[in-house]
């Protein structure tokens, strides 16, 4: 079983996710639930079919976050400067998976970028390629 790496601040953020889709986002959904079968002839309503689809989703993400929670190893988010071949000078900061935002430079140790900083230190040259495109660059710092 593989588990997922996840860093402190993600973990937490995952802990007040599950904890929102257990105490409220489920009790409103019941709550839709309830008004949408006082309402009858549940074959042809579409309030309910809402509803039910809206529970089946809730009840998919509280298993998935409690997969996760259940099956994790804490890893060290660190911050990589970085100098491109370019001189574009860019920081990424490596998160678990669930954590990935490429607008903020937040990439996965499982990325092509990502496995080349986990080994690097500063001073190292790296590259890795992406569909054909060789991107080459120096660790400048990590913090």
């Amino acid at each position: 079983m593989m588990k997922e790496m996840i860093t402190k601040e993600g973990l937490e953020a995952l802990i007040q996710k599950l904890d929102y889709l257990k105490k409220v986002r489920r009790i409103e959904i019941a709550e839709s639930l309830k008004y949408a079968t006082e309402l009858g002839d549940l074959p042809e309503n579409a309030e309910y079919d809402a509803a039910l689809m809206e529970y089946d989703e809730i009840e998919y993400q509280i298993a998935k976050l409690e997969y996760i929670l259940n099956n994790h190893i804490i890893m060290e988010s660190k911050t990589y400067k970085v100098k491109f071949d370019d001189g574009e000078i860019e920081e990424f900061k490596l998160v678990g998976q669930n954590e990935v935002d490429i607008f903020e430079n937040k990439i996965s140790p499982s990325s092509m970028m990502g496995m080349e900083l986990m080994n690097s230190k500063i001073g190292d040259y790296r590259q890795y390629e992406v569909d054909g495109y060789i991107s080459k660059f120096e660790v400048l710092d990590i913090v």
